[in-house]
C-alpha cells in the first residue's frame, strides 16, 4: 500500500484529483489525503508520515495571484482583453475551468511561496518522494525541474493523464525500493517494502523490524537480509541496518532519524556508512 498526499488550494480540483487517483488502476494500492494548504502536509511530514506520491499545486494561494496579475497584464498588452482563465494548453476543457481566484486581490508581502519551494525545503528535510507537480500555467513548465520529479499534470485533469502521472510515480518507487521483502511471522506471511523499513535491530537470532508506522519481530539473521534489501540499507553497527533514506546527520556514534530518533554507529562500520550516505546523496535516489 502507497500513501498518497494531493496539495491543491482549490477543495473542489483536490477532491476530483483524489477520485481519479482512486479510480485508477493502482487504486487498491493507493491510500489518498489531500490539503487545500501545504502547511498541513509539512506537520504531518515533520510527524515521521511522508508519503510516497506527492501531487503538488504549483500555484499556492498569493504565489498564484501574482501569475494571474502577470499573465493579465500580458495579455492585454497583446489584445486589450482581459484573459479568462489560465492557458489554453488543455484543450477545449478548459473553458470549463473554474478560476481559484476570483479577483486580483493584491499578495501580502512574503506569502509568495510556491508549490516548487514547499517541495524543495520537503526533500532538503528527507522526503522521498514520487513528486508530481500540478498548474495550469505554462509558466512553471521550466521551474519545476529546479527539483526532481516524476510527472507534471495540466488543469484541468483528465482522467488519462492522472492514470499516466501514477504508471511513472509507481514505477520510480518499485525501482527504488527494490523488491519486497518476506518476513515469517507466526501463522502468517508479512510481504514489506524495503522503503518501508527505517532500520532493522537484530538481538541474537531475532530482528525487529521498524517500519514507517510500525514494527514487528520475527527470527530472521541480518546478514542475510543485508544481502537482500537494496544498497540504501547499510550495516552501522554490528547489530543494525539502516535505511539511508531516513538518515538525517550521521554523529560520531549515533544516526539521527528523519522525524525524530537514533540509531547507534560504531567506530568499526562509521567510515562505510560516510562513504554510503555521501554516494547515496550524491546519486539522487
Amino acid at each position: 500500500m502507497y500513501s498518497v498526499a494531493i496539495v491543491d488550494d482549490n477543495l473542489a480540483q483536490a477532491q476530483e484529483l483524489a477520485r481519479m487517483v482512486e479510480a485508477s488502476a493502482f487504486g487498491a494500492e493507493l491510500s489518498v489525503t489531500y490539503w487545500t494548504a501545504a502547511e498541513g502536509l509539512e506537520e504531518r511530514v515533520r510527524g515521521g508520515h511522508a508519503p510516497d506520491i506527492l501531487f503538488m499545486d504549483v500555484c499556492l494561494h498569493d504565489a498564484e495571484q501574482l501569475v494571474r496579475r502577470a499573465d493579465a497584464a500580458t495579455d492585454v498588452a497583446s489584445d486589450g482583453m482581459a484573459p479568462e482563465g489560465p492557458s489554453a494548453a488543455a484543450g477545449s476543457a478548459a473553458s470549463a475551468w473554474a478560476p481559484r481566484v476570483a479577483a486580483f486581490e493584491p499578495a501580502q508581502a512574503g506569502a509568495s511561496r510556491t508549490g516548487i519551494d514547499v517541495v524543495a525545503d520537503l526533500l532538503a528535510a528527507g522526503l522521498n518522494a514520487q513528486v508530481v507537480y500540478l498548474s495550469g500555467y505554462d509558466v512553471y513548465h521550466t521551474r519545476i525541474y529546479r527539483t526532481p520529479h516524476a510527472c507534471y499534470l495540466q488543469k484541468p485533469f483528465r482522467q488519462a493523464d492522472v492514470d499516466e502521472a501514477l504508471a511513472q510515480a509507481v514505477a520510480g518507487l518499485r525501482q527504488a525500493g527494490g523488491h519486497p521483502v518476506r518476513f515469517h511471522l507466526k501463522g502468517e506471511e508479512r510481504v514489506v517494502s524495503p522503503r518501508d523499513i527505517i532500520y532493522i535491530e537484530s538481538n541474537r537470532r531475532r530482528v525487529q523490524v521498524h517500519l514507517r508506522r510500525e514494527s514487528f519481530e520475527t527470527y530472521a539473521r541480518l546478514a542475510d537480509l543485508e544481502r537482500e534489501l537494496p544498497p540504501s540499507f547499510v550495516r552501522c553497527h554490528q547489530s543494525f541496518l539502516v535505511n539511508l533514506d531516513y538518515v538525517s546527520s550521521l554523529g560520531t556514534s549515533a544516526i539521527e532519524l528523519v522525524g525524530g530518533g537514533t540509531v547507534p554507529v560504531s567506530r568499526r562500520y562509521r567510515p562505510g556508512v560516510r562513504e554510503a550516505l555521501f554516494a547515496h546523496i550524491r546519486s539522487g535516489q
